[in-house]
């Protein structure tokens, strides 16, 4: 399955460029993009002008998307998706057999439900073009067979894709959908502002450092490391609070902690000796009531990168957590957790069950490939632990 997103509009009527307009916290390209790839779409094109540098760099930061960047700009939607099925036919090698989205850039509350159901319709259906529709009119996203992609550089030239859809009736399959996004776009200012009132204030999140270990292997306490003209607890604190806040540092029930600023609240690990869940479950419930969610991390990674945590924030939606993940290893502190998830993380405890797994098995967590972060941390150091002297002073290194 491919989505082909259409962005290479110019706002006119909105009078700004609305792909890169803030919706709850997040671009307006930005939340379709997560929306397919939480439906389990494998990949996704976006078409665009090619001198639209701020397009290109939200795009970039959303990693793993195919740019399509015309020399030409595309004067029309149809234009676009001739560019972007073209860029699909060279680089992807699609099947017959394989079918394509078409999902406007501008219909930002489309979720990943709707996606996948239109999807599955199709897949019933798989000669046909699906097409959602609301009270009796036609929505977005079109799933279309991958066949009828060659007859779209056929339409007459003064003809739109509307015309492929209404010139063969027969291939086409509504299916009556109760959810209204399949028909909410955003074109003027006046859209925007109800979009804004139904999704309500942008989510809080806040930041949880967890700093209990005992730095058996560093042979010293980590949190306390130089490294620059701050130590390393002082330096992680910094980088979350550009992202995040408030920040919440766990620290054993005997632990020096270095100076920190004002607003960073300290708490004592009341689990003594029981990993990081406990660490967790404590972080989680300082900030209960303050925040929705929070960033969780360790003092041991100093090259801890905001666009590595923005990026996992993004992807949080309505689910409980976001994790990262290599295939063998969810990296549990490097993740994004609901704070409501302190109550499960607690009783997780006391029945012994003390390894993060299991918080993250019994809750709605999205696991996230490492390989789909690269692009905002290419070292992936925001994973990168400093646990011996060795890699402590590699880091130095690269200051």
């Amino acid at each position: 399955m491919f989505a082909v997103i259409p962005a290479a509009g110019l706002s006119r009527r909105m009078g700004r460029p609305k792909l890169l307009i803030d919706l709850a916290g997040t671009t307006v390209i930005a939340r379709l993009v997560e929306a397919l790839r939480a439906a389990d779409v494998p990949n996704i094109v976006v078409v665009g002008r090619a001198s639209d540098e701020p397009l290109w760099t939200e795009v970039r930061r959303l990693c793993g998307v195919l740019e399509v960047r015309p020399h030409i700009d595309p004067p029309d939607m149809r234009s676009s998706v001739e560019h972007a099925l073209s860029a699909i036919r060279d680089q992807l090698q699609p099947s017959d057999d394989d079918g394509w989205l078409l999902v406007p850039a501008d219909h930002p509350v489309l979720d990943a439900n709707v996606i996948r159901d239109v999807i599955a319709i199709w897949q019933q259906h798989p000669n046909r073009v699906v097409i959602p529709t609301h009270g009796n009119e036609r929505g977005h996203p079109t799933v279309l067979p991958w066949s009828l992609a060659q007859q779209v550089s056929q339409i007459p030239a003064d003809k739109g894709l509307n015309w492929l859809i209404r010139s063969q009736p027969d291939l086409v399959k509504e299916w009556p959908t109760s959810n209204p996004a399949v028909l909410l776009d955003l074109d003027t200012p006046e859209d925007l502002e109800r979009l804004r009132q139904n999704l309500g204030s942008k989510q809080r999140v806040g930041g949880v450092v967890v700093c209990g270990g005992k730095s058996t292997r560093m042979g010293r306490p980590k949190l306390s490391l130089p490294f620059g003209d701050e130590v390393m607890l002082q330096r992680v604190c910094r980088i979350l609070h550009q992202i995040v806040d408030p920040i919440v540092v766990v620290a054993a029930q005997d632990q020096e902690i270095p100076p920190l600023p004002a607003d960073v609240h300290v708490v004592r690990d009341e689990y003594p000796d029981q990993g990081p869940l406990a660490g967790i479950a404590k972080g989680l419930g300082a900030l209960r009531d303050r925040v929705d969610a929070a960033f969780v991390t360790s003092c041991d990674v100093p090259l801890l990168k905001t666009e590595f945590i923005r990026s996992l924030i993004e992807r949080l939606g309505t689910h409980d957590a976001v994790v990262p993940t290599d295939g063998e290893h969810d990296h549990v502190l490097a993740a994004v957790y609901r704070v409501e998830l302190e109550s499960l993380a607690r009783q997780l405890l006391a029945d012994q069950r003390r390894r993060p797994f299991f918080l993250i098995q019994q809750s709605d967590a999205v696991r996230v490939p490492t390989s789909e972060l690269l692009c905002v941390d290419p070292e992936l150091d925001s994973l990168r632990n400093l646990n011996t002297p060795d890699e402590y002073e590699a880091a130095l290194a690269r200051l």
